[in-house]
């Protein structure tokens, strides 16, 4: 999720498209979770959340067991590296969001962390944070080097944990657990198991394949409707969505001014989800909750985006033009 000049290969130029597309669809989510009809989101947009993990438990087995094929012990630091960066971030995210919302004392931000510690970092529950994709996304990349060692070991025996766990975890639900850490941190597993099965060198963008998967969706909604989107249905409706942006990715010209905006969004994926976040809060603590398809929802779901985007935008230049700030958004994101 950490941002680079834009890639010459097809391949990664296609990905980076998926994440672009995927922070943009969740303008639209966080837009409806601040409206004063928070529900609709995870109503029409379940699949969202656990795209996001998906896709990072995808990468991992496609992209770095090759990158890194000479040096494995460097692949596993990276990677652990960037999970705990990424739960200190969510944490330090956490900390200051109190701090800054209820005007508390240093002291008395580090006991309401404290005294929900168990809700946030183990349960998930996601009524005591803010920012919570990233939690498990960094416990995702903490553990990747247990995935990437069953990827070796052969594609049956990441597949074959990926459904038992997905079943365990399935059955917690249905207990009434609802563990959202172990939710999405299947997520990422199930991309994992994804791509062990599909493998990168097989995905090829067509028509033919965005109608298949499209129909797929359609489907999926028409169970969500049914029998409401529980966990097992999230999972489905992630993993096309993600095949369906992987297509489209694989289609479109990355050559095209607005794919290359995408592509550049897609590069600071992990900055823009923050950046969307911080401005729709704000317009929350500002202006109050816009009643979901009014003008005032659409006008501040349009401003968050050229927000978001023009931050990106000028974030990718100064990287670009100074080192120093090259270095400042490594030390922090990279």
């Amino acid at each position: 999720m950490s941002g680079s000049p834009v890639p010459s290969s097809p391949r990664l130029a296609s990905l980076d498209i998926v994440k672009g597309l995927l922070v943009l669809t969740m303008v639209f989510y966080h837009s409806l979770n601040y409206s004063s009809e928070y529900y609709l989101a995870f109503r029409y947009m379940s699949f969202l959340p656990p795209s996001f993990i998906f896709i990072t438990g995808y990468l991992v087995i496609a992209l770095y067991p090759a990158r890194y094929a000479e040096n494995r012990r460097k692949m596993y630091i990276r990677l652990i590296g960037r999970g705990v960066r990424l739960i200190l971030i969510f944490t330090l995210l956490n900390l200051g969001g109190l701090a800054l919302v209820k005007r508390l004392h240093p002291l008395d931000v580090l006991a309401i962390m404290r005294d929900n510690s168990f809700d946030i970092f183990v349960i998930g529950s996601g009524r005591s944070a803010i920012f919570e994709v990233l939690l498990p996304i960094g416990y995702f990349l903490v553990l990747s080097p247990a995935v990437l060692a069953l990827h070796a070991w052969g594609r049956w025996a990441l597949l074959l944990v990926a459904g038992l766990g997905i079943a365990g975890t399935a059955v917690l639900n249905r207990s009434g657990l609802s563990p959202g850490n172990l939710n999405l941190l299947m997520a990422g597993v199930l991309g994992a198991a994804a791509a062990t099965l599909v493998g990168m060198g097989q995905q090829t963008g067509s028509r033919g394949r965005l109608l298949v998967l499209g129909a797929g969706f359609a489907v999926y909604e028409m169970v969500g409707r049914k029998w409401g989107h529980v966990f097992e249905v999230q999972l489905l409706g992630a993993t096309l969505a993600v095949f369906f942006l992987l297509a489209v990715g694989q289609v479109v010209s990355a050559q095209v001014w607005v794919v290359r905006r995408i592509i550049v969004l897609g590069q600071y994926s992990l900055l823009a989800y923050i950046l969307q976040i911080g401005i729709l809060q704000s317009i929350l603590r500002l202006v109050g909750r816009p009643a979901p398809w009014s003008l005032a929802f659409y006008f501040w779901m349009i401003v968050t985006t050229l927000l978001m985007v023009l931050a990106i935008e000028v974030t990718a230049s100064l990287r670009r033009s100074s080192p120093i700030s090259d270095r400042l958004y490594r030390a922090v994101f990279a």
